[in-house]
């Protein structure tokens, strides 16, 4: 997810525009109705991330602390500044003089000119080590459980899959675990979103705790989610 996306509140795929708040999904072919207008589906997605979830920006800051490293008393700050109040009046709402309002706006430029070095710095990075490109970034990569030979896959698969294709259940041992969810994964499409109620079905097809194996298809890194669980793709 690149930069614009974020600020846009909308996560594209080849065939669909999906808000990152609370995963509604815009096919781009089809035209909506908004009031009396037929729109397109970029036109309705942005129109909904206004009237849902208030605009990306009040949208963002209620994501947790720990996604966008915002404190709450940046967030409270940040949404009176958004108003585009004066500081006087900003103040006079947090009970704090203006020069502490000052001082807040000069930290928060000073946090954004850090995160531009820290861009700079990572895209640097990922030209000289393609391990650190962004399409790749995922567990898969640093995790030595991933390193699978093709003759290890098989035997997994012989032992734990029926004749059916089905999965028997599901192994402790990590590495086991891991080449079985590769296997599942195979059954979801790359350029698909889903529901987690597709998702649960997709996993029925071939083991019936689809509990436990949604968990773990996220956890290892082969699925992704939005924040709220309603929108699913693979990875």
């Amino acid at each position: 997810m690149n930069e614009k996306s974020l600020e846009k509140g909308i996560i594209e795929t080849d065939s669909e525009l999906v808000c990152l708040f609370c995963g509604k999904t815009f096919n781009k072919e089809e035209i909506f109705s908004l009031g009396d207008k037929l729109v397109t589906a970029n036109y309705a997605v942005n129109q909904h991330i206004e009237k849902q979830h208030s605009g990306p920006l009040k949208a963002l800051l209620n994501l947790p602390a720990e996604t966008t490293g915002i404190s709450s008393t940046q967030k409270r700050l940040i949404t009176l500044l958004g108003l585009d109040l004066s500081d006087q009046e900003i103040a006079e709402q947090l009970d704090i003089s203006t020069s502490t309002i000052r001082n807040h706006r000069f930290k928060l430029k000073e946090k954004k000119k850090q995160a531009l070095y820290f861009i700079a710095v990572m895209n640097l990075l990922e030209r000289r080590n393609k391990k650190m490109q962004t399409d790749e970034l995922n567990i898969h990569n640093y995790d030595e459980r991933f390193d699978i030979q093709d003759k290890e896959k098989q035997k997994v698969l012989k032992t734990f899959l029926n004749e059916d294709g089905k999965i028997e259940s599901i192994p402790r041992k990590a590495k086991s675990k891991i080449i079985l969810l590769g296997y599942i994964a195979e059954f979801f499409n790359n350029e698909k979103t889903y529901t987690e109620k597709e998702v649960n079905a997709v996993i029925q097809k071939v083991h019936e705790d689809f509990v436990a194996v949604r968990r773990y298809l996220i956890e290892y890194g082969f699925l992704a989610r939005t924040n709220d669980g309603g929108k699913y793709w693979k990875i």
